[in-house]
């Protein structure tokens, strides 16, 4: 594989929606994550929620709506449009989600889920890529949900898409850890060496997935390492 400067992350969250289950997509640059020393960023996420068939989308669309207007931190979901799928149709929406550059251990995370730019404080270079979710925001979704569809989220089997790509001028080395690459298990470190328009997916542990996605209308914010992406020197 090749190095990375520009980061796609697309984050797969399985939720279960009425039996259903829903996928959370999300795109980001190692570009934005470079920019992020200049100011905090946001990232958008698209998200494929359960159609029963393309003859109910106006209906869905409608009842979604409901629900998240009545969602505080997810209040801002856009309908983008139906899709009829080989297994599941599903209905299409997309969000803007914070992307930062902070010690995500001192600060407060800003709306349901983050991603996170983290320096090492060593000589390295190493810059840490995580995901943070907010377990309250999870239970007031789950709540409206069943509300509306009478049952409400699942996350126990929950797995983050994550793709890594690079749209930097240069070569750029992604490392991971207790993941999957390209489908394939990933036990110990494994650098990736992505070279420009790259790319990779990663996508995060059952385990990993089911504890940043926990349900709770107490629980702290929950955070999980995506890799570390670091430049390489030129020779």
């Amino acid at each position: 594989m090749k190095r990375v400067t520009q980061i796609i992350l697309a984050v797969a969250l399985l939720f279960v929606v009425a039996g259903c289950s829903t996928k959370m997509n999300s795109e980001l640059f190692f570009r934005d994550l470079d920019d992020l020393s200049d100011g905090d960023l946001t990232n958008k996420i698209v998200f494929n929620l359960p159609l029963t068939s393309m003859d109910e989308c106006e209906e869905y669309k409608t009842r979604y709506d409901r629900v998240f207007g009545k969602s505080k931190d997810f209040k801002d979901m856009e309908f983008v449009k139906c899709v009829e799928g080989d297994f599941q149709d599903s209905v299409e929406y997309e969000m803007d989600v914070s992307l930062r550059m902070i010690d995500p251990g001192e600060e407060t995370i800003e709306g349901a889920v983050e991603f996170i730019r983290w320096d090492a404080d060593d000589e390295s270079e190493e810059r840490g890529v995580l995901i943070r979710a907010n377990p309250p925001s999870l239970h007031d979704l789950d709540e409206l949900l069943k509300d509306e569809f009478f049952q409400g989220l699942d996350l126990t089997d929950s797995a983050p898409l994550l793709r890594i790509s690079n749209d930097m001028r240069s070569d750029q080395v992604f490392t991971v850890n207790h993941v999957f690459v390209q489908g394939k298990p990933v036990i110990t470190a494994t650098s990736f060496t992505l070279e420009p328009r790259d790319s990779i997916d990663v996508v995060l542990s059952d385990v990993t997935s089911a504890y940043i996605f926990h349900i709770s209308e107490t629980a702290d914010p929950r955070l999980a390492p995506i890799g570390v992406w670091t430049t390489p020197e030129e020779e």
